[in-house]
C-alpha cells in the first residue's frame, strides 16, 4: 500500500500555534490564569511575560522542525509505519 505523506511538521506546528495562543492568553491575564504544566512553569514561570512565551514557543517550534528533519531520513531507512502515519 502506498502512503501519502502530509506536509512535514504541519500537524505539530498547528498544535504548537494553539499552545502559543493559550499560553499568551495566560501571560496577558495573570490575574485570572497561571501556567500549570510543571515542566513549562519551571522554564517560564507561573506568570510569564508575553516576550518569554513568544521566545519559548519559537524555540520549541524551531527545535521540533530540525529534530523532525533529522529523524525523517533515519526512519525512512527502517520500517517504522507509525512514524510515517503521525508525521
Amino acid at each position: 500500500m502506498e502512503f501519502r505523506r502530509p506536509a512535514r511538521n504541519s500537524h505539530s506546528q498547528a498544535l504548537n500555534a494553539i499552545d502559543y495562543a493559550q499560553t499568551i492568553n495566560i501571560a496577558r491575564r495573570p490575574d485570572c490564569y497561571r501556567e500549570t504544566d510543571s515542566v513549562t512553569s519551571r522554564l517560564i514561570g507561573a506568570h510569564p511575560s508575553s516576550g518569554t512565551v513568544m521566545g519559548m514557543c519559537a524555540a520549541q517550534a524551531t527545535a521540533h522542525y530540525y529534530v523532525t528533519r533529522w529523524l525523517d531520513p533515519e526512519v525512512d531507512s527502517t520500517d517504522a509505519t507509525g512514524w510515517h502515519v503521525t508525521r
